[in-house]
């Protein structure tokens, strides 16, 4: 398992001394700065000099054809990518309110403050409760009123208190698609994390649960930071503060444009974006 990955720099599992990221944080500023950011499965390099700053308490859409490197780009801000055996990344990442010294080298710190909600909903097969108290308990939290309080106020926040308190000691498995996908995401915010990471996270969901999960986007953003991964370009349009266009040049993603969504939509600078914006749409 390569253990070279963001806050600190350490030597990959093969022994190679070349696949590091580093992350700084600093005070000042509002933003995650991207510098440089390489990612490559064993000797395929699927994602090259990526640098991108990500306004903080706002959303950036991802987007991109499949294959160009999105999610990939995503599991090496909270250092998801150390699960992947020959998973390398380079570069560097900083955020640019967080404490270093806190975060320095402590993987659930940092997965603390950078939450992650996946494409298909993965509820643990516990109970409603449990899946997020499981999330606290595994964070060292033990008081059993914070805890209670903790995740009344996570349901609440993303509209499945009404639905479910009268069956917290139900399994979530028994929840419907688009409540799992929120009861994921309320066991992610019952850390909270100043940064949520989503990797198409309505690709399986109805028009209705979708519409749910963007109006709770939009609220999150209010106070946290939103990096999206998605396909839909009529979802970046109603969510999107910012964007990043993705493509696969020479056999490797690649940052072909950035900018504000309004910026991208109405005025795109390079050809492949509005290539992409025309026969996506």
């Amino acid at each position: 398992m390569n253990q070279s990955m963001a806050w600190a720099t350490a030597p990959t599992s093969a022994g190679s001394d070349d696949c590091t990221l580093s992350c700084t944080c600093t005070e000042a500023g509002g933003h995650i700065a991207i510098e440089n950011l390489s990612v490559s499965y064993g000797s395929q390099k699927v994602v090259e000099d990526f640098s991108l700053h990500i306004p903080r308490n706002a959303v950036t859409a991802l987007l991109g054809p499949s294959g160009c490197g999105k999610s990939s780009v995503l599991i090496g801000l909270n250092r998801l990518c150390d699960l992947i055996p020959g998973c390398c990344v380079t570069g560097s990442v900083s955020f640019s309110w967080l404490d270093n010294e806190r975060l320095r080298g402590d993987l659930i710190q940092l997965r603390r403050q950078v939450g992650m909600l996946f494409q298909r909903p993965n509820p643990f097969p516990f109970s409603i409760w449990r899946n997020l108290e499981f999330a606290l308990k595994q964070h060292g939290l033990k008081a059993k009123v914070e805890i209670a309080d903790r995740i009344e106020a996570a349901l609440k926040e993303v509209g499945l208190w009404d639905e479910v308190s009268d069956r917290l000691n139900d399994s979530a498995l028994a929840l419907s698609g688009g409540q799992q996908q929120r009861l994921c995401l309320a066991r992610a915010l019952v850390l909270d994390p100043s940064v949520i990471l989503m990797d198409e996270p309505c690709s399986a969901l109805d028009p209705i649960s979708t519409q749910k999960i963007e109006q709770l986007v939009l609220r999150l953003a209010e106070k946290r930071t939103i990096v999206l991964v998605t396909h839909s370009l009529g979802q970046a349009q109603r969510v999107a503060d910012h964007m990043a266009l993705l493509w696969k040049l020479e056999g490797v993603g690649k940052l072909v444009e950035r900018g504000t969504a309004r910026q991208m939509f109405d005025s795109p600078k390079h050809q492949l974006t509005q290539t992409y914006l025309q026969f996506a749409a």
